[in-house]
């Protein structure tokens, strides 16, 4: 399985943010960002591509 971590930096003031790695697309909750992975990066985690990967 396809495994994307968010990448999280702070601004200034110290709030943090999540950025897909995928798209670049920026996220202040981390609920926000794993909506996002699941409805537009779900072919990545199909279990096609798990098969694939077991080969």
């Amino acid at each position: 399985m396809v495994g994307l971590r968010a990448e999280i930096f702070y601004d200034r003031d110290g709030v943090s943010y999540y950025r897909c790695p995928r798209c670049g697309m920026i996220f202040k909750k981390s609920k926000d960002f794993s909506r996002h992975l699941n409805k537009a990066h779900k072919k990545l985690f199909s279990s096609k591509n798990r098969n694939e990967e077991k080969s």
